[in-house]
């Protein structure tokens, strides 16, 4: 018991936590107001006590209402064994001197962002204590050592909470609407579907003609029409929280009581919230024509973060659930989840280590090094457990958005997870042995495949079955791997795909083929043409695709729509088209590769990559470009009729 709970005892007073069923003592007694001399950060060390291995701070937020200063404490409790707590997500929002807000914390004045303080004020009631747990103020922000250690610890902590509360900020008018529509649809009309069907996924291929004109009208008693409402909900979902990536880990936990929303003075369980998201996605990609859905995330993609978070939040219940997932490594999440946003560009990568199964192992959190050495030893950790070369996969072409920020100084071969606008990186997981057969059905969650029974392999086999020979040098920015060369590029079509649904190439792609084809690339069948524009593969799941063996419809074949209309939002035809050229190689493969690909460049085998990469010599060593699909080449036929490491060389790429 604290010094704190032994005085309180002494008092013979409680105060209830609430709804969150259990008790606490009374709040401390705040410390005189301080003077104007008071100066910030003086009793930071008092605030900030060292914490033991396995300590979280817990903030209680004493009662109060209206213009009472807002006063709050820290308890130190082991991870495994807190009092009953809730865990704040939100944003920080504008951050500088001149817009924080005053609370006293231990009875010291302490300045925190106005988001969080507005969150503070409308969460106090009169009669009784909160208790949080709030990273901004449980966390010693300029202890760098136990800001890297409390990383660790936040899985644990979200996923013990009784609650995640997730902070959008006030509300509006259409707002007000909007939440009001959204609980109407989930309990009234969702759940006694979902009830009837057992699945998410099945009761989607429910909706009729008559439910989406109900649904999206929802003219109510109360007067709300469906334009007031829908604005509402494309304003609910636009909101800087959702951009965030520290607030993936947070919003996907499976804590004990779910997490719940709260705009202004509403609340709502956040899985209303995504599923109402998710019903009008499927009503959206049967081709309703609703200009007040365009519920994408911005111009490179036709998702919306809910959805991610609807998906991975299925999938890390399961996970806990089962102790199994083939879904949640750092390098898919690291794909999945890079337009997330982070104002510190080494979070594109800490923020991850909580939830994926091998972040703790792969990354060491260190926000004193410089962010090219820390997404450099992430890239060469993640090739030296693996001994694959999946990650260069996710180096893509100069960032062509000229509202994105400047890219960072990297070698060739590590990704820049600062970049946004990028080409989508090709699948390399998927159904074992390509099996004919289809994944199964979603279960209550929407997850598409089993995960616990379907095994998962390669996508592609390049290389064969060969592992990754590779080393860095001393300062850890030059790569050497093993490989050969197997062909150069010829021809490079001189447009690159810029439509995220890869549409709008078919017809120039087919022209110049002809125009510089012989007569072998006249006859190129529409289904060979149409396999190599989505690299020979579909999603059937969040990174998972499934190779394409059989006839294809057309070369338009990978448009994203389905035929019945309710794919899943992250799932689907893989676009691999976007931002990539399609390239001729000296021998006459037709394939695909990074838009800044150019006449000469290599096309190489490497040990341990699933893909062809292209490289480019640059003096004595060599520049990655980018992975390829090439047709033909894709399951170890460059490997033919060669004896083991014959003609191998060594690429040392910067």
């Amino acid at each position: 018991m604290s010094g704190f709970e032994v005085l309180a005892s002494k008092l013979g007073a409680k105060v209830t936590l609430g709804n969150m069923g259990d008790v606490v003592y009374p709040p401390v007694p705040s410390s005189p107001a301080p003077s104007e001399e008071w100066e910030p950060g003086a009793e930071m060390a008092h605030i900030y006590t060292p914490l033991k291995h396995d300590e979280i701070r817990l903030l209680v937020l004493n009662p109060g209402s209206g213009d009472e200063p807002i006063s709050c404490f820290l308890e130190d409790y082991p991870v495994v064994k807190p009092k009953a707590f809730a865990a704040l997500s939100y944003v920080w929002g504008l951050d500088t001197p001149g817009t924080r807000r005053r609370i006293l914390l231990n009875g010291c004045p302490v300045d925190v962002t106005a988001n969080l303080y507005a969150f503070l004020s409308s969460h106090r009631t009169e009669d009784a204590c909160s208790v949080l747990w709030v990273d901004a103020v449980c966390i010693n922000q300029d202890d760098l050592v136990e800001r890297g250690a409390q990383i660790h610890l936040m899985k644990r902590v979200y996923e013990s909470a009784e609650q995640v509360l997730i902070w959008l900020g006030e509300s509006s008018p259409s707002m007000d609407a909007a939440i009001t529509r959204i609980l109407d649809i989930y309990e009234s009309w969702w759940t006694p579907i979902l009830r009837r069907t057992g699945s998410a996924h099945r009761s989607l291929t429910t909706i009729t003609d008559e439910d989406i004109g109900r649904l999206l009208d929802g003219a109510t008693d109360d007067g709300l029409t469906g334009d007031i409402w829908r604005a509402g909900l494309q304003e609910i979902l636009s909101r800087p929280w959702w951009s965030r990536i520290w607030v993936y880990q947070e919003a996907t936990a499976p804590c004990k009581s779910g997490a719940e929303v709260i705009i202004g003075p509403h609340h709502m369980p956040f899985d209303a919230l995504l599923t109402v998201h998710q019903i009008m996605r499927s009503i959206a990609l049967r081709g309703h024509p609703d200009p007040l859905f365009s519920l994408g995330w911005n111009t490179n993609s036709a998702v919306h973060p809910a959805a991610y978070m609807q998906t991975y939040a299925a999938l890390r219940k399961r996970h806990q659930t089962t102790g199994r997932s083939r879904f949640l490594r750092l390098p898919d999440l690291l794909s999945a989840l890079r337009r997330f946003e982070a104002t510190n560009p080494r979070d594109k990568l800490y923020a991850l280590i909580p939830t994926s199964l091998d972040g703790a192992e792969l990354l060491d959190v260190a926000y004193d090094q410089p962010v090219e050495q820390v997404y450099a030893q992430a890239a060469w950790s993640m090739i030296r457990t693996y001994r694959n070369l999946d990650v260069l996969g996710h180096c893509m072409a100069p960032s062509a958005s000229p509202n994105e920020h400047p890219l960072l100084e990297l070698p060739s071969w590590v990704p820049d997870w600062t970049a946004e606008f990028t080409a989508i990186p090709f699948f390399k997981r998927g159904l074992a042995a390509h099996l004919p057969s289809a994944p199964k059905d979603a279960d209550a969650y929407g997850v598409h495949i089993d995960d616990a029974n379907v095994e998962i392999g390669k996508m592609y086999h390049a290389s064969g079955n060969n592992v990754a020979d590779a080393s860095v040098d001393p300062t850890g920015m030059v790569l050497s791997c093993t490989g050969f060369i197997f062909d150069r590029v010829a021809n490079v079509s001189q447009e690159a795909g810029s439509d995220i649904l890869g549409n709008e190439v078919n017809q120039a792609w087919m022209a110049w083929l002809r125009e510089i084809s012989t007569v072998a690339f006249q006859d190129i069948s529409k289904n060979t043409f149409s396999r190599i524009l989505v690299a020979e593969c579909d999603r059937v799941a969040v990174d998972v695709g499934m190779r394409r063996r059989g006839e294809t419809a057309s070369a338009g074949a990978h448009s994203s729509s389905s035929s019945k209309g309710y794919h899943m939002d992250i799932t689907g035809p893989h676009p691999a088209s976007f931002r990539r050229r399609l390239i001729v190689t000296g021998k006459g493969c037709v394939g695909l590769t990074a838009e800044h690909v150019q006449p000469g460049d290599l096309v190489t085998i490497m040990m341990g990559a699933q893909m062809p990469m292209i490289l480019r010599e640059a003096e004595q060593n060599f520049v990655f470009i980018g992975e390829a699909f090439i047709d033909g080449i894709m399951d170890g036929e460059a490997l033919a009729g060669r004896e083991q490491g014959e003609n191998n060389v060594v690429f040392t790429i910067q």
